[in-house]
């Protein structure tokens, strides 16, 4: 004899109440439970009938446990399952991404992936759910749209990337904090895109970075002594100080 071992997870076990619930809200539901109900008051006020009025309240009670089996049965194959594959620009299986969802709700980690239990009725029919998947520390990010419709076993690849469309936003001044106009700013690599600061020393130029992450400016102007600094691309201005010559440069 064969015996097959089912591992549930905290994660599945977690569903449990809900699906329960959801199954005693359908009208079989209340029915089969309506039904328990009835033979149980039957069976403890008829305690002492004969054999085969027990044996009757007994099949209805039996009767109602599987019909309220199958409400919860239904109730399960009604959910949706989506189970999410993330991977890299090279298509390479990416198992150390933050996975997250439109609907909310914290994706199962399964073999090979990440899985979301979507109940049903908790949406509009054929609604767009999106799934997001990213990787902090490289920087690298990504999403996909998947419409919920009769498939309640989907299976969704979210392909990551490091973004390079930040800007780089900043202003250069002297030691006394006075705005430096007229002072070319280049991203290292990347000198033919560089810009000079406007009238109050401000810039803003394509980092070729993704958000947060730390890229090297070269600045220079006549009379300065010219620098390179490392700023975080993104919404945080830089400022750069730049001493004249014979002093040295420093920046914040």
């Amino acid at each position: 004899m064969v015996y097959t071992v089912v591992q549930v997870s905290s994660k599945e076990l977690e569903q449990w109440p809900k699906i329960i619930e959801a199954a005693s809200k359908t009208p079989l539901g209340i029915f089969a439970l309506m039904l328990l109900l009835i033979a149980v008051l039957a069976l403890a006020f008829f305690r002492k009938a004969n054999a085969k009025y027990r044996m009757a309240v007994f099949l209805i009670m039996f009767l109602s446990l599987v019909l309220y089996g199958y409400t919860i049965t239904r109730a399960t194959s009604a959910d949706y399952r989506v189970r999410v594959i993330v991977v890299g620009q090279d298509g390479s299986p990416v198992d150390n991404a933050h996975v997250w969802s439109s609907f909310g709700g914290e994706p199962m980690k399964i073999e090979g992936g990440w899985m979301f239990v979507i109940p049903a009725g908790s949406f509009a029919a054929n609604q767009d759910l999106t799934v997001f998947a990213e990787v902090k520390e490289a920087f690298a990010k990504g999403n996909q749209r998947l419409k919920l419709g009769e498939e309640r076993n989907p299976t969704v690849t979210v392909q990551i990337a490091r973004a390079r469309t930040a800007k780089l936003r900043g202003s250069i001044e002297a030691d006394d904090q006075a705005a430096i106009p007229d002072a070319r700013v280049s991203v290292i690599g990347y000198e033919e895109e560089g810009v000079i600061s406007g009238p109050r020393g401000g810039f803003e130029l394509l980092a070729h970075a993704a958000e947060d992450e730390q890229v090297e400016v070269h600045v220079e102007k006549n009379g300065y002594r010219a620098t390179n600094m490392w700023c975080p691309a993104g919404d945080s201005p830089c400022v750069i100080i730049l001493s004249r010559v014979g002093n040295a440069a420093r920046g914040r």
